[in-house]
C-alpha cells in the first residue's frame, strides 16, 4: 500500500490478514484442548468458540469477548460436524507434531485456531499450559473435568510405563 511505501520496519513482523468467520458481526476464533489418555494417545477433550467483544478485534474475555459452544456458532448439524472435524484433525495432527519436537513430557495442549470465510483452518497459537477460561461456559464445564481426568490418566500411563521399563531392565540384567 502507498501508506507504507516510504517506511521501513526493521523491528516488525507483518502477518497476512485473515478474513475470519464472524458471529453477530464480530470476529471469532476457536480453542481446542488435547490431552494424552491412559494409552499415551492424543485425544481432543474440549472445543469452544471465542467471540470478540463489541468494537474489539481480540477474543480475550477481559476485552469483552465471549465463550460460546460450537453448537451456538454452527446450529446447522452438517456445518457443525464439518468444522468440528476440521478443528479436531488440525489439533491432533499438531499435537503429534509438537510431541515429536519437544524434549520432555507434554500431556495437554490448548490450540487457538481461526477459520476463514472459505472454511480453511488457520493455526494461531499452542500452549502446553493452556488457559481455562473457556470452561466458564455452562455447556463446557463437563469438559473441564474431562481435561483434568485425562491428565491423571496419563500420569497412570507414565507410572505403569516406568514400572514396566524398570522390570524389563532388571530382567535383561539377569541374562
Amino acid at each position: 500500500s502507498s501508506r507504507f511505501s516510504k517506511r521501513t520496519f526493521p523491528q516488525m513482523l507483518l502477518q497476512q490478514g485473515i478474513s475470519l468467520l464472524r458471529h453477530d458481526n464480530r470476529p471469532l476464533d476457536f480453542r481446542v484442548h488435547t490431552n494424552k489418555d491412559l494409552d499415551g494417545q492424543w485425544k481432543v477433550t474440549a472445543m469452544a468458540a471465542k467471540v470478540a467483544g463489541k468494537g474489539s478485534v481480540t477474543t480475550h474475555l477481559k476485552n469483552g469477548g465471549e465463550v460460546k459452544s460450537l453448537e451456538e456458532i454452527f446450529p446447522e448439524p452438517a456445518l457443525l460436524e464439518t468444522y468440528q472435524s476440521k478443528l479436531e484433525q488440525a489439533a491432533l495432527t499438531l499435537s503429534q507434531a509438537v510431541d515429536t519436537q519437544i524434549d520432555g513430557i507434554v500431556a495437554e495442549i490448548g490450540f487457538d485456531f481461526g477459520i476463514d470465510r472459505e472454511g480453511r483452518v488457520w493455526f494461531f497459537e499452542a500452549n502446553s499450559k493452556p488457559g481455562r477460561s473457556i470452561f466458564i461456559h455452562p455447556d463446557l464445564k463437563k469438559f473441564e473435568q474431562l481435561t483434568r481426568k485425562m491428565s491423571l490418566l496419563f500420569s497412570v500411563y507414565l507410572m505403569e510405563k516406568s514400572i514396566l521399563d524398570e522390570e524389563e531392565l532388571s530382567y535383561e540384567h539377569l541374562l
